[in-house]
């Protein structure tokens, strides 16, 4: 996991090169968008911060805008000294600073996109395919039991997949898994509440584009 201290959008492209290495394969990378004080944030998410950062390794990678590592000086404890924090300035500017180079607006979300090294010194963000998850609404309808659930899943996901277009297969295996579960329990308990909740998350993995060049606003999957 990545601190985001972005007061320009060659400050996200940095991180992203350091993320993406010299490796010319096509990358998931993760931007997570949370405030402090939020319940999501304090109770939900921060207190296992340390874990994923662990976790994660180098199958993928979380950038959290707003949020700065420090780390324990040389001969410190680092289990005692490492800690997160997080500035709401740096957040906002975090925020001001994707939005004016895309048409991605903050939500409360986590947003997905990959990355590739077109050159050895330029790293390309492909804004044009996106996945935009608001985790509000995820966690407030439960479609998902907490924050953790779903990062497990993407990390999973990254650990596991090898091909050249990791948003795509990352998007209708969410979708796939999520509408077979669905109709195997709509099928067993008769309750198409818990049909629609599936739907509902499926919805959350379609691809957008939100690239301020190209604004075509189409997802590679419609629903109704």
């Amino acid at each position: 996991m990545y601190g985001g201290v972005l007061q320009t959008f060659a400050d996200l492209k940095n991180i992203a090169g350091k993320v993406q290495g010299f490796t010319p394969s096509t990358r998931l990378l993760a931007i997570l968008f949370m405030r402090k004080g939020q319940e999501i944030t304090d109770k939900l998410i921060t207190p296992s911060l340390n874990y994923f950062n662990v976790r994660s390794g180098k199958n993928l990678h979380f950038i959290m805008p707003g949020w700065i590592l420090q780390r324990a000086g040389r001969g410190t404890d680092p289990a005692s000294v490492e800690k997160w924090a997080y500035s709401d300035e740096l957040f906002a500017r975090s925020c001001q600073v994707i939005a004016s180079e895309t048409r991605w607006k903050y939500s409360g979300d986590l947003l997905l996109i990959t990355t590739r090294r077109a050159t050895k010194n330029d790293i390309v963000l492909e804004f044009s395919g996106a996945i935009n998850i608001p985790l509000h609404v995820m966690i407030n309808k439960k479609p998902v039991e907490s924050p953790e659930v779903l990062f497990e899943r993407l990390i999973r996901f990254a650990e596991s997949y090898e091909g050249p277009d990791p948003l795509l297969h990352l998007s209708l295996q969410e979708a796939r898994v999520s509408l077979f579960e669905g109709v195997i329990n709509a099928i067993l308990s008769y309750i198409s509440k818990d049909m629609k909740d599936r739907l509902d998350y499926a919805k959350h993995f379609l691809i957008q584009d939100v690239s301020k060049e190209t604004p075509s606003g189409l997802a590679l999957v419609q629903f109704p």
